[in-house]
């Protein structure tokens, strides 16, 4: 999306990829995050719930209290929050176009 919002600018498209689009793509980041988000879940509970012990000590005393407990909860916090952070509504707008509430203004009022 940032890659879309640059050439966008940069190559005068906003007739072509409208906000509408970039919207859409905003919905298609968010769940993808939420679907990374529910399969690490699962790959925590399944680690958990087999009982197996090596896939206990992969997944939950290595991973998520272990040595590597930082750097594992800083990726799934990049991989799904930060996702649905950048793509919200108050957020995204603001990069996207600064004309965008003159716009829709002078758009409501005609």
């Amino acid at each position: 999306m940032t890659l879309t919002i640059f050439i966008r600018k940069l190559y005068n498209l906003q007739d072509y990829i409208t906000i509408p689009h970039l919207e859409s793509i905003a919905r298609v980041l968010i769940f993808g995050s939420l679907v990374i988000g529910l399969a690490y879940l699962t790959e925590m509970f399944v680690a958990w719930y087999s009982g197996w012990e090596f896939e206990m000590f992969t997944f939950l005393k290595n991973r998520a209290t272990g040595e590597y407990s930082t750097a594992s909860g800083l990726w799934c916090l990049q991989r799904t929050r930060t996702t649905a952070v950048l793509v919200q509504e108050n957020t995204h707008k603001h990069y996207l176009d600064v004309d965008y509430l003159h716009h829709h203004q002078y758009r409501h009022v005609v």
